[in-house]
């Protein structure tokens, strides 16, 4: 392709050409009024069930091709993934897509909707003004049900979702009647049609519970969709699709800052963000530990060794158990889970945290934390760190800034960053190292390398 490739647009436009290219059998489903030009979050892909089982590879293929990134991959159903592809435009700006690809339509194990039956009355769409788009999307009664169905699955449904529902019907109504009632009884039908009818969203939003219920009654799962069903929970959580980075660095490095820029930044590729501040806090602070002057962080003197070591049992407690019950959840969850300072900061600077205990002891502990997938280790010359904040004296600033890039040697977990050179270009850098990070990561997973 020699058109360039910058934008979410641009992306999306070329896969669809990608597909033509290749004959491979998709269409679009949900509301495709503005594609490509505008992307209203996800876009979701009906494919074959044939193509569907070497949709990684193509994918890659198609990523190596236009010059972007695959770097998610949430299987949400036994057929469908979604998947989130990424590049930067020509602004060092980060730019994503969200294609959700399946091929049967299934939902909590059950088969509600076959790709075949999708695929078959399959057409291109048009613009406004009849042009033609050059890309697939559902015939009016299949995305009517389509939608339908979605609908009452998640038990929600806004105007806007129920325009496009109510469009799809005009165009087609007898076509959307007879295929509704494939799946639903003749008097639900009878009240689809009357809520559609009386043009008020409330009338259908208030069916689509006993419109889920018949779907759970009619609908049922097999033993072999539970338990393929079953093994991708397995795996979603042997492979969680989350990230958990850590932001160490000194005192005026920039943590706050670039850590806010890169969240922002790289949220999108992700289900949710979930920040902590040094520890996953789920255990009460003991009532004689008391908290770090953060104007002055070495103004209280250190503890004794008895009362250092409880501060490390209290420090392994929280982080063991808040890994458990809330870290690791949200990163199978596929959270961005940002850590502004860890564990290892008190290894770096001891007095800070008022450890008096010998250095080997919470070296140890240290190497019973759970760990952070990435640590992003923030560098400045001392002089730009001091002007930017003077908790501590010079000779400090320098001290901590090699103790930190030692830290980082020689560990393929840590990212060095010189925040000197603005936010813009550390967030482009980090962003950048991150996104190589989880490409990697999804590559070794899809076996496409």
């Amino acid at each position: 392709m020699t058109m360039k490739i910058n934008s979410a647009s641009k992306i999306l436009l070329s896969l669809f050409q990608y597909f033509n290219a290749r004959d491979i059998e998709y269409c679009v489903l949900g509301n495709a009024a503005q594609l490509p030009d505008v992307i209203d979050g996800d876009v979701d892909i009906v494919i074959s069930t044939t193509t569907f089982a070497s949709i990684a590879l193509i994918l890659s293929e198609f990523s190596n091709q236009v010059k972007c990134d695959i770097v998610q991959e949430l299987k949400h159903e036994v057929t469908a993934s979604y998947y989130v592809l990424s590049m930067f435009d020509s602004n060092n700006q980060a730019v994503y897509l969200h294609p959700d690809i399946c091929s049967d339509y299934y939902r909590n194990s059950r088969l509600l909707i076959k790709a075949k039956d999708i695929l078959q009355s399959r057409f291109i769409a048009k613009s406004k003004e009849g042009g033609e788009k050059k890309f697939y999307i559902a015939s009016p009664e299949v995305e009517f049900i389509y939608y339908l169905i979605k609908k009452s699955e998640k038990g929600s449904i806004d105007q806007e979702q129920y325009n496009h529902i109510k469009s799809q019907y005009l165009q087609m109504p007898t076509a959307c009647e007879e295929i509704s009632l494939r799946y639903f009884s003749r008097d639900e039908v009878d009240s689809i049609l009357s809520a559609l009818e009386s043009c008020k969203v409330d009338r259908l939003f208030s069916l689509l519970p006993e419109l889920k219920h018949s779907l759970i009654d009619e609908q049922k799962s097999s033993w072999v969709d539970v338990y393929n069903d079953l093994a991708r929970k397995i795996k979603r959580i042997v492979q969680p699709t989350g990230l958990i980075v850590a932001f160490l660095g000194p005192d005026g490095a920039g943590k706050t800052a670039i850590g806010m820029r890169m969240e922002s930044d790289l949220a999108p590729a992700f289900r949710g963000v979930s920040r902590f501040h040094l520890k996953p806090g789920v255990l009460r602070r003991h009532p004689g530990v008391g908290g770090v002057n953060v104007e002055n962080p070495h103004s209280k003197p250190s503890r004794g060794a008895v009362a250092s070591i409880l501060k490390l049992m209290y420090f392994l407690g929280d982080y063991i158990l808040g890994f458990s019950l809330r870290v690791f959840p949200l990163k199978i969850r596929s959270h961005l889970v940002i850590f502004d300072r860890y564990f290892h900061d008190l290894l770096i600077d001891p007095v800070r945290y008022r450890y008096g205990a010998p250095k080997w002891i919470a070296q140890f502990f240290g190497l019973l934390i759970p760990k952070p997938d990435i640590f992003i280790v923030l560098d400045a010359p001392a002089d730009v760190i001091q002007a930017r904040k003077q908790e501590v004296p010079m000779e400090e600033t320098e001290r901590q800034r090699k103790a930190y890039l030692d830290f980082a040697t020689g560990r393929e977990d840590c990212i060095v960053l010189d925040t000197s050179v603005g936010i813009d270009e550390t967030a482009y850098f980090g962003n950048k190292k991150v996104l190589e990070f989880m490409e990697n990561r999804l590559a070794e997973r899809m076996k496409i390398r």
